[in-house]
């Protein structure tokens, strides 16, 4: 960090809370910009800047400052709640029979949730067997990959309801 500057809980909690500010941002501004630019595109890209927001945390420590720590971690929080803001939209355009959306729902929570419940074992099996900033580094780099397969997945699912549509 700075010279002479540690970060403290409260430099934490700031940090926290100001990221939790980007809710409305984030979310406002992506269905905002999703209307404008169309929903797959803008999802592809805030989960694209998420990711890299990410891999930016790998090489966090050598940017040696608080201000670039909350510049990363604000970044990352409103691309987050941009792609939340976004993600159940795009089913708009899968023309899924009114009678079974909930369970389309429902298996689409099921597979976009999983990660919360892995991810922290994923974490411990990599403290278990790396140390110190490494464990870190691993950690984000794992989650920024997993990012850009949902890059992928959103891309080529706008290709797929853009040739439906063609088509059609």
């Amino acid at each position: 960090m700075q010279e002479g500057y540690e970060v403290t809980a409260v430099t934490a909690g700031f940090i926290t809370v100001a990221k939790l500010w980007m809710r409305p941002i984030g979310g406002i501004g992506a269905g905002f910009l999703g209307d404008k630019f169309g929903k797959e595109n803008v999802l592809a890209l805030a989960m694209s800047i998420s990711a890299l927001g990410l891999l930016m945390m790998i090489f966090f420590p050598q940017l040696n400052t608080v201000y670039g720590l909350l510049a990363i971690v604000l970044l990352i929080g409103v691309m987050t709640y941009a792609v939340r803001g976004l993600y159940w939209s795009i089913l708009d355009n899968c023309n899924i029979p009114l009678h079974v959306t909930g369970l389309a729902i429902g298996i689409i929570s099921l597979i976009a949730y999983t990660p919360d419940i892995f991810l922290p074992q994923i974490y411990s099996l990599i403290a278990a067997h790396y140390e110190g900033i490494t464990v870190y580094n691993l950690y984000f780099g794992y989650i920024a990959i997993i990012g850009f397969v949902g890059v992928l997945t959103v891309l080529k699912l706008r290709n797929m309801t853009k040739r439906k549509k063609v088509l059609a």
